[in-house]
């Protein structure tokens, strides 16, 4: 008798279902994607980025880690910002970043401030799409510092994390409208701390020579992001161009000429040096196929072949001056090569990392080598890239070492320095043998590194400088 009841219930709700579902066609729907307006009188009063920011600079004197925007007794107080990045070809995850103006170049609004918004779940650029007007409850948030940049999350105790799926939207509220974004025209060297997590452009830029046939994260030394180093065709500076290697496009092969580029002005994961993030390849316009590259040695003549005429390795080094090597940091800071060794294999060894020095441009100069008496010479190195964040070291020559750098004249050669890992060390790679065969009486040769701290603070180890003659 039980049986009968339950299959006679059974079948009832089989056939309540099908009957539900025998709709007409004309019956469904399209969901209503519209974003109604905000109330803004009725969310409570209001904050600047800002006063925000100084929540959490006052938390930090009292020796908090972050600054609470707490609940309790507190009316809602809310900002507003506009999304400038966008999750769409993955380069950003987890998360949006917001800027509290639409014109960067808007001297009447401060859009030097921008703030990160941690939020556990994906696909946010559709909701939070790039542009958006959002206004930010911030009662229940906290802010903090995140990989060296600001951030709102929730509270954990003394740390942030992320605001769980199935509440952001309480926190995060849209508006209607979807602003056009502006990005502030600005240049790597103007680049500051205020800049961070606002939308920004640099013009007259590519993609360093020794990088422009890779990919934008797809190479085998890449690890959770590739960096690739974006050279200022105007003063020589550099930023790294960072592309998460989940990105859909991290095995497309970067533009080869040059022009302007557009991202989100950020830190590394580390918060070790600056970083430009593209919301995805339509960021970056190097259509302009006429590069800034330099004019390097171009020796057309017959090389090779011959014996070491000049050849250090740095074994039983007596130092560079006793040597008739020259160092020296043109900046007068207190980055320097050195000598420095692993597993009894000696080196050159320099890094700007943890230095503090806005600019480090130091060289390392070889002694005079003659080359009247040979033919067909060559020069090799060996060099090993660790911890990088750009191509920051370059190779060059000179026939006339006036004894002081900055007042000789010097030729680059193309030594294809090697991008090397953004973590660990990359090992030796050998250089050359680049022809020379066309200098002609005493010649030295110099490593030249262009560093500064955070931005550009490569390490790089140098052996084997051999040059060779008939």
């Amino acid at each position: 008798m039980k049986t009968n009841k339950i299959l006679a219930l059974g079948f009832s709700l089989v056939a309540l279902l099908f009957i539900n579902s025998c709709v007409e066609d004309d019956d469904f729907t399209t969901p209503d994607l519209t974003v109604a307006p905000v109330d803004v009188a009725a969310l409570g009063q209001f904050t600047s980025f800002s006063n925000i920011v100084a929540r959490y600079d006052a938390a930090v004197l009292d020796g908090e880690q972050i600054g609470v925007f707490s609940v309790e007794n507190d009316a809602p107080l809310y900002t507003i910002g506009y999304v400038v990045s966008d999750d769409g070809a993955g380069n950003f995850f987890e998360e949006i970043i917001i800027q509290n103006s639409v014109d960067g170049n808007d001297p009447a609004t401060d859009v030097r401030r921008g703030l990160k918004v941690e939020i556990n779940t994906r696909d946010l650029g559709g909701i939070y799409n790039f542009g958006r007007k959002v206004y930010i409850k911030l009662n229940g948030l906290a802010i903090g510092e995140e990989n060296g940049v600001y951030t709102l999350g929730r509270s954990n105790g003394n740390s942030l994390e992320q605001i769980s799926e199935a509440e952001f939207t309480k926190f995060i509220v849209r508006d209607p409208e979807t602003a056009t974004i502006t990005p502030k025209l600005t240049t790597i060297a103007d680049l500051g701390d205020l800049d961070e997590n606002t939308f920004v452009k640099l013009d007259n830029t590519q993609i360093i020579k020794a990088q422009k046939n890779l990919t934008y994260a797809g190479e085998a030394t890449d690890e959770f992001d590739g960096f690739r180093s974006i050279l200022s065709c105007d003063t020589n500076a550099t930023i790294s161009l960072q592309t998460s290697t989940f990105a859909d496009f991290k095995g497309a092969q970067l533009p080869q000429g040059k022009g302007s580029v557009q991202g989100v002005y950020s830190r590394d994961f580390g918060d070790d040096f600056s970083v430009l993030i593209l919301n995805g390849t339509e960021d970056i316009n190097f259509t302009d196929p006429n590069r800034c590259d330099p004019v390097v040695l171009d020796c057309d003549g017959p090389s090779g072949g011959g014996a070491a005429i000049f050849s250090e390795n740095f074994s039983g080094f007596g130092g560079y001056a006793a040597e008739g090597w020259t160092m020296v940091n043109v900046d007068g800071g207190n980055v320097d090569w050195f000598i420095s060794s692993f597993s009894g294999n000696f080196y050159s060894r320099i890094s700007a990392f943890s230095s503090n020095e806005s600019e480090a441009e130091v060289w390392l100069v070889t002694p005079g080598i003659d080359l009247d008496s040979t033919t067909g010479e060559e020069f090799s190195f060996d060099v090993e890239a660790a911890f990088s964040n750009g191509i920051i070291l370059s190779v060059l020559v000179t026939e006339n070492f006036t004894g002081d750098v900055t007042t000789t004249d010097w030729t680059e050669l193309d030594a294809d320095i090697q991008q090397g890992p953004s973590s660990g060390f990359g090992g030796f790679e050998s250089k050359g043998p680049i022809n020379v065969s066309c200098l002609n009486g005493t010649v030295n040769f110099a490593f030249k590194y262009s560093g500064s701290d955070p931005s550009a603070t490569t390490r790089y180890h140098v052996d084997n400088v051999v040059v060779t003659g008939n």
